[in-house]
């Protein structure tokens, strides 16, 4: 039986004498009794179809996409990283090393940076039988005791897929700018005669 002046804990707000729960209609989700009933519709077949039903819907993309690009969810992000800081890198650092995480992972960074999947990603290594687009040699570098990927190269200005390349070939790219007449110069320099050349680069004086 309940007094007439019990109260919500959360709001003070006054109970009538026919409420179980011990919260008002606000606060009634944080009732247990409340909790263990709604994490049993969740987890039961009728709950996970509406579930997948709504996050399906324009209006749930809608409002996670405003919601994540809100202010009030960034700084509790923020907040939520500070408080639980150690755990968050040592959970991190688990599954990057499992290998269902490292494949998690590297597929999530291929889809961000580059726009592909791993799946895509390991049907373009196999085309070049594992080794680099430029030098046809493996990748040599080593980190964390195990040997780096093939990088991906891609056209900067249209976004557009090249190959892979390893580390060195990748760097020698950037640092020539990836202008071929620049390219001609270093071979001239160091004395190769290439065939096509000379055509090459009045092409690209005339260009």
């Amino acid at each position: 039986m309940r007094y007439k002046d019990e109260k919500c804990p959360i709001c003070g707000k006054q109970l009538g004498i026919n409420n179980r729960s011990g919260y008002c209609s606000r606060h009634l989700y944080l009732c247990p009794r409340v909790k263990e009933i709604r994490k049993a519709y969740r987890m039961s077949d009728r709950g996970k179809q509406v579930r997948k039903k709504y996050e399906n819907s324009d209006k749930y993309k809608e409002t996670r996409r405003k919601y994540l690009q809100s202010e009030k969810y960034k700084q509790a992000k923020r907040e939520y990283y500070l408080r639980n800081k150690e755990k968050i890198l040592k959970r991190n650092k688990k599954r990057r090393e499992s290998k269902d995480g490292r494949r998690r992972y590297t597929d999530t960074s291929l889809k961000m940076n580059y726009n592909i999947s791993i799946d895509e990603y390991e049907k373009l290594y196999n085309e070049q039988s594992g080794v680099c687009a430029i030098c046809k040699k493996p990748e040599i570098r080593v980190l964390n005791g195990r040997p780096l990927r093939l990088g991906v190269d891609h056209d900067h200005v249209t976004g557009k897929i090249r190959g892979l390349l390893c580390s060195s070939c990748n760097t020698a790219l950037g640092l020539l700018k990836e202008d071929p007449s620049i390219f001609i110069s270093a071979l001239e320099y160091l004395g190769y005669k290439v065939l096509g050349v000379r055509s090459v680069r009045s092409k690209l004086c005339e260009g």
